[in-house]
């Protein structure tokens, strides 16, 4: 009976998420390393929607501020473009590994959520379920 019940929780928790992370990655052509995306940021720009996705366009050294208080949370389905003479061309998931969610201490008890994700143009399954040999944090 513990089972059953057990089995139903997992299966009725697992179909009750309706949330998604809705994210467009803008990636410089040929970009190559660590994505960091920092979250409410005063100053910096609000995200802009498109189509129901927040989209972040990466500067040259793959980092981006936004005033957005934070990013989306739950099912992951990101897109990743390459953004060449304006034009996007779609980023392959096994060049793609997403290394982690946190936040940074700021003054004043303030918080800056952070998204650090992997780029690589050695694009592999190994690379997409495991990671860069090294991570550099910038």
């Amino acid at each position: 009976m513990k089972k059953i019940i057990l089995i139903s929780f997992i299966l009725l928790s697992g179909c009750s998420n309706d949330s998604y992370t809705n994210t467009i990655h803008i990636v410089p052509e040929n970009f190559e390393g660590t994505l960091t995306a920092t979250y409410n940021v005063d100053g910096a720009p609000a995200l802009e929607k498109e189509k129901g996705f927040s989209v972040i366009p990466y500067n040259d050294a793959g980092f981006y501020e936004t005033s957005t208080s934070d990013m989306e949370y739950g099912t992951v389905n990101d897109k990743f473009y390459y953004e060449i003479n304006n034009k996007r061309i779609p980023i392959s998931e096994e060049c793609i590994f997403y290394i982690s969610t946190g936040s940074a201490p700021g003054d004043n008890n303030k918080r800056y959520p952070q998204s650090h994700i992997a780029i690589t143009n050695n694009c592999s399954k190994d690379f997409q379920m495991n990671g860069p040999d090294e991570f550099i944090f910038p």
